[in-house]
């Protein structure tokens, strides 16, 4: 199909819309649509190349393939314009923004794959690769206050010749909405070259604090600042949640994270940082604003100058219960202003500069090998025999309550990976009327040191919980109720 006359409300093959496609403003009428089953290929429109949501409130979007168009301005694939909507099973692939000129810039043309602009929705499952921007977002542009949750998807080999191969999010702060990523491969994307350009290979951010959780970034480039991400401007403040960071580059700071100046904050908990590398400073993160490492992993990292984890203004970085140790890549793993560095409870390499260790002594530091399990085949778990094992802190804040309260042994372990306590075999639970006798199978692990069994009358044990350590030769417990 071809729809360039349709102008903003765009969808080249197919549009899903309002019943006035002139009217821009952000008001959704109700429309149920059901779009499913469908190859939407070799069509083109302003804006939505193969479909478009336009000002809808409620359609519905299922086991589609959207492929080989073009959009002249925004979303080469689709088109998502003040909408709410859910997305299932569907790939974007090979579609091209053309870009054209617009407020006084040339090759204005963002979203690739999609294009979403204050919308609500999840999507699920997406498969978005092999997308080209005129200008931002590669694969997915998110802009002006939208509040979607992706989950379980893969958006990869997009490219933007300015910034954000794989996605491009604006100004989401401005209503305080923001979107969430739960379980998302972000992989090759790339940010191409150019003078002030070139910024996050896989994410490039303004005036937004999106959510990542259990989300993979894999190889991707920037030309400029942030591999992986790049957020800047307004209150940016991106949350990593239990996130992994593997091989991505930059060529000035920042291979894996990169927090601007402009920005607000960032905080990474129970994250990897592995094989990371940029022309600079920080490996892992190149911060110029204050945030919070937590019970994360730092190995193999490399900067052309200093640090896995880099701060390049005057704002501090608290680092907990985390283990920075690249193998002799780099000879300083906290680097730049490293007397803005709070460090608890965590296991830095040793540098061959003296006064650069006295930063770390004290506060529960250590500076001895933590013993992964198998780094040469990305297993960063600790060994039984780790010095990382119970040496964290759980109360973060020294308040006397615990922050970190899901932890197993008397303390929390160094690193992104709690030592898991296996459950006995042969488990047997035998109940009467006024005792309960459980049994199981002894252990034969070396480094066993007790058995830990709970009861409770809460079903999910969040109150009223009696603890018992048993010795090794206590296989059998017998309790009176």
């Amino acid at each position: 199909g071809y729809s360039e006359s349709h102008g903003c409300s765009g969808g080249g093959a197919l549009l899903v819309t309002a019943n006035d496609t002139r009217d821009l403003t952000w008001d959704t009428r109700t429309n149920n649509a059901v779009v499913e089953n469908l190859i939407l290929e070799n069509s083109h429109s302003k804006n939505g190349g193969g479909l478009s949501l336009f000002r809808v409130d409620g359609p519905t979007v299922k086991n589609l393939i959207v492929r080989n168009n073009t959009a002249t301005m925004m979303g080469g694939g689709i088109n998502v314009y003040s909408s709410v909507f859910s997305m299932e099973d569907v790939e974007i692939h090979d579609n091209l923004c053309y870009g054209t000129v617009y407020g006084g810039f040339n090759d204005v043309g963002h979203g690739g794959g999609l294009f979403l602009n204050q919308t609500w929705g999840t999507l699920d499952n997406m498969d978005i690769h092999h997308n080209t921007a005129s200008m931002n977002g590669g694969g997915v542009w998110s802009s002006e206050g939208s509040a979607w949750t992706m989950t379980n998807s893969n958006v990869s080999d997009n490219v933007a010749p300015y910034n954000g191969g794989g996605f491009g999010f604006w100004n989401h702060n401005e209503q305080d909405l923001n979107a969430t990523l739960v379980n998302v491969t972000i992989a090759n994307n790339v940010a191409q070259q150019g003078w002030f350009i070139g910024h996050g290979g896989g994410v490039w951010a303004n005036n937004s604090s999106t959510v990542f959780e259990d989300c993979r970034f894999i190889n991707n480039v920037s030309n400029d600042n942030g591999g992986a991400v790049n957020y800047w401007g307004g209150s940016s403040s991106p949350k990593f949640y239990h996130t992994t960071f593997d091989g991505n580059t930059s060529t000035s700071f920042g291979g894996a994270i990169y927090i601007a100046p402009d920005a607000g904050s960032f905080h990474v908990e129970y994250c990897t940082f592995v094989n990371n590398s940029t022309g600079i400073n920080g490996a892992g993160i190149q911060t110029n604003r204050s945030g919070a490492v937590i019970n994360s992993t730092f190995y193999g990292n490399s900067a052309g100058e200093y640090g896995a984890i880099s701060i390049g203004d005057y704002y501090y970085v608290d680092v907990y219960n985390s283990i920075l140790w690249n193998e002799d890549v780099n000879d300083i793993e906290l680097g730049g202003l490293v007397g803005y560095f709070n460090v608890f409870h965590s296991d830095i390499r040793p540098s061959s500069d003296d006064n650069y260790n006295s930063y770390w002594e004290g506060n529960g530091n250590i500076d001895v090998d933590p013993r992964f399990n198998g780094t040469d085949a990305g297993d960063f778990t600790l060994r039984e025999d780790s010095p990382c094992k119970d040496a964290g802190i759980a109360d973060l804040d020294g308040d006397g309550v615990e922050d970190i309260t899901d932890y197993n042994g008397s303390a929390p372990d160094m690193g992104a990976f709690e030592s898991q306590m296996s459950a006995p075999s042969d488990f047997l639970l035998l109940a009467s009327t006024n005792y309960v006798v459980a049994t199981w199978l002894e252990t034969e692990e070396e480094s066993f040191q007790y058995y830990l069994l709970e009861r409770s009358t809460d079903p999910e044990f969040n109150e009223d919980v009696v603890s018992n350590f048993l010795l090794k030769l206590g296989r059998h417990f017998y309790e009176h109720l």
